[in-house]
């Protein structure tokens, strides 16, 4: 935030432009090459790296323990069926992943 404005009010700085959002870091690149030469290892490297983050989003969601892993392992498991989806999305992998995983941990909660 900036000093205040005329109106006393603070003024927000805008955010920068989704177009200026870096595409996939070194270790997503490598994660996304792995995964689309039908590696195991991709899905590790990618568990290990954005599990953490996706599984408390998909609590936040559901408020459950079972429905956010299991909606977690439905996201890994699309991301492996579908690999060509991830090397199609715009950004990094966690917003892919955070995608696959709102979708899974909705339609756990719907199932529910």
């Amino acid at each position: 935030m900036s000093m205040a404005g005329q109106s006393g009010h603070p003024q927000v700085e805008p955010s920068p432009p989704i177009s200026s959002v870096p595409a996939l870091d070194a270790e997503d690149a490598m994660i996304l090459t792995l995964l689309l030469a039908r590696d195991p290892m991709a899905v590790e490297l990618a568990y290990d790296r954005w599990a953490p983050i996706l599984y408390s989003m998909e609590f936040m969601i559901t408020y459950n323990k079972d429905a956010a892993e299991r909606s977690l392992l439905d996201a890994y498991l699309e991301m492996w069926r579908r690999p060509e989806l991830a090397q199609s999305h715009r950004g990094s992998l966690l917003r892919y992943l955070g995608g696959l995983v709102i979708a899974a941990a909705h339609a756990v909660t719907c199932d529910s």
